[in-house]
């Protein structure tokens, strides 16, 4: 069977990875996607696991039309019968990419008269639409006349893990926390800090993947359950072998924030899991915390809800508390106000865009060193080089390197025998140069010998020059 898996922007090889670990097979990145093929067990398993998915379609049926009839007529002749019953309800959601097709909602009306008729002829009834939770959900893709009809495996996006409650005016999406805490490299043998935690999408999504719990740990429904080939008892044996692989020890997280209702929701979030032992939550004011270790993830605001004077102040105050009192952390900031972002102050070692929503965002890596950056390098270098050194053996270090004498008057000898000899000149070359007048620059006459070259002498006098003798000849300086 082949699938296709949709994420977001940015987080295409990490989805590679994850349905690596899944058995898939045939695995290959699309923009915003990834294709692969398995077997039911490996849709159960990437569908329970993948933090990165947001949805998985299963590719259905395939086929070419140059326009809405022909579509229309290709759908009805698909045997729909094997996935639908008259008594069930569908929902067709479309994505067109094509100078045939101009408009998507038509091509999928298009494509639910085809199939709404076909059960007409065939039963003398048909099936009824309903677009909250069908029973069968299809996802329609032309791309210029390529169709590809696949059916949504997953119902609701994938990044509704089942723990957070309403409250928090602007929550991040929990694919995009994920992507994130895997973008940076953060691992449990590191403290992690969120100081800006707000209804603790980050904290939470870490500690999941610190302690292996499954992304869909909490999540009731799946759309496949729906399916005639449906195996319960395969699906039980896959979550119950994921959920033995959950380890919560030994995680250190801790999330604040000013907002005392912001904890509260976090802290209950994290319970439903089991995880709010691996978190330490606290109310607390950013510019009261410090660290100087570990990783710091932060999701500030952008502004939508601050005037713009005060929106670029507090990004200044942000990156000076940060190079103050979290020196020797690793900190990754998500914005997408470019703007305050110029105001921050710190120099990034990395850049990601990734979206939020609607909005483009930098999600930038900053390293917080004691002292300056080019001592802690120095630093760095000279440690990493002793170490080498000594865990060199012998027989791998190169021959030294044979010492070229200096160029000091007294090593004259010894510079010679590196040296090509000179070829010795003939007698008739060792001419004498004649002495002539010259003149200096301070309008006076001395000796000197002229050389070969030069023929030309000097006319005496303040004027005088070689770019135009001339002019110096008539006018004479007077003395």
């Amino acid at each position: 069977m082949d699938f296709i898996a949709k994420t977001m922007h940015g987080f295409e090889s990490l989805l590679v990875k994850e349905l690596e670990s899944t058995g898939a097979k045939n695995i290959k990145p699309l923009r915003r996607a990834v294709s692969f093929s398995g077997d039911l067990e490996v849709l159960y398993r990437a569908s329970y696991t993948c933090r990165t998915a947001i949805k998985i379609l299963k590719s259905t049926f395939q086929f070419k039309a140059k326009d809405e009839k022909e579509l229309y007529d290709r759908v009805k002749e698909l045997p729909w019968e094997k996935h639908l019953d008259v008594d069930e309800t569908f929902a067709i959601d479309s994505v067109v990419i094509s100078e045939r097709f101009k408009h998507s909602k038509y091509a999928a009306l298009k494509m639910k008269d085809a199939i709404v008729d076909r059960f007409r002829q065939k039963a003398g009834r048909r099936p009824n639409i309903e677009t909250e939770n069908p029973d069968l959900q299809l996802h329609l893709h032309i791309s210029d006349d390529k169709i590809n009809i696949s059916k949504d495996s997953s119902g609701e996006s994938l990044h509704k893990r089942g723990y957070r409650s309403s409250g928090h005016a602007s929550p991040l999406n929990e694919i995009l926390a994920a992507g994130m805490i895997m973008l940076s490299g953060w691992t449990k043998e590191h403290q992690l800090m969120d100081p800006m935690c707000g209804s603790g999408t980050v904290p939470i999504e870490a500690a999941m993947i610190a302690s292996n719990t499954p992304a869909g740990f909490l999540r009731q429904e799946y759309a496949f359950m729906k399916w005639r080939d449906f195996d319960e008892e395969l699906w039980n044996k896959v979550k119950a072998e994921e959920n033995s692989k959950i380890d919560k020890s030994e995680i250190r997280i801790k999330a604040s924030d000013f907002s005392g209702l912001y904890v509260r929701l976090a802290r209950t979030a994290a319970t439903a899991l089991g995880l709010d032992e691996c978190i330490a939550f606290e109310k607390e004011d950013f510019f009261e915390l410090d660290s100087d270790e570990g990783f710091v993830i932060m999701n500030p605001p952008y502004g939508e809800r601050m005037t713009h004077n005060n929106i670029e102040d507090f990004y200044e105050e942000m990156a000076d508390h940060l190079k103050r009192y979290f020196a020797g952390c690793q900190c990754w900031l998500i914005s997408s106000n470019n703007e305050a972002l110029l105001r921050f102050g710190l120099k990034p070692s990395k850049r990601i865009t990734l979206f939020n929503g609607p909005f483009q965002c930098l999600f930038q890596k900053f390293e917080l060193y004691k002292g300056s950056k080019k001592a802690k390098f120095q630093e760095g270098s000279i440690e990493r080089a002793i170490k080498d050194f000594n865990e060199e053996s012998a027989e791998d270090r190169p021959e030294p390197r044979v010492k070229r004498p200096s160029q000091g008057k007294d090593n004259r000898k010894e510079r010679n025998a590196y040296s090509k000899p000179r070829k010795p000149r003939e007698e008739s070359e060792k001419t004498e140069r004649p002495a002539v007048e010259r003149q200096t620059k301070s309008g006076g006459l001395k000796w000197s010998r002229e050389t070969p070259r030069d023929k030309k002498p000097f006319t005496k006098g303040r004027d005088s020059n070689r770019r135009n003798p001339t002019k110096s000849s008539e006018n004479p300086q007077k003395d």
